[in-house]
C-alpha cells in the first residue's frame, strides 16, 4: 500500500513549477493553493536528458486540482500556470 506525503511551500511565481524530488510509486495528487484561478498537479520524472512530464498536467479552477492516474515511478509536481504567485500551496500524493 502506498504510503501518503505532504509537501508544501510559499510564493511559487507564476509559469513555474516545483516538486520534492521524493520518487515514489505515484497515482495520485490533489494539489492547492491561495488562489481563485487554476493549479496543476502531475508526476515529474528526471534523467540525463532532464526533467520529464509524461503525463502533462492537470489543471483546475479555484485552488484545488485532484487527478488519479495509473501508476508510474516519479515525484509529485505542482505547476502554477498563472501570472500572479501563489502565496501558500502544498501537495498531497500517494
Amino acid at each position: 500500500m502506498a504510503q501518503a506525503e505532504l509537501f508544501g511551500g510559499k510564493n511559487l511565481p507564476g509559469h513555474s513549477w516545483t516538486t520534492d524530488g521524493n520518487v515514489v510509486g505515484l497515482y495520485y495528487e490533489r494539489g492547492e493553493a491561495n488562489t481563485t484561478s487554476s493549479v496543476c498537479v502531475g508526476p515529474v520524472t528526471h534523467n540525463n536528458e532532464g526533467y520529464h512530464f509524461p503525463y502533462g498536467w492537470s489543471c483546475e479552477s479555484g485552488g484545488i486540482s485532484e487527478w488519479k492516474f495509473a501508476e508510474i515511478s516519479a515525484a509529485a509536481g505542482i505547476y502554477n500556470p498563472n501570472s500572479g504567485t501563489f502565496g501558500e500551496w502544498s501537495v498531497l500524493d500517494y
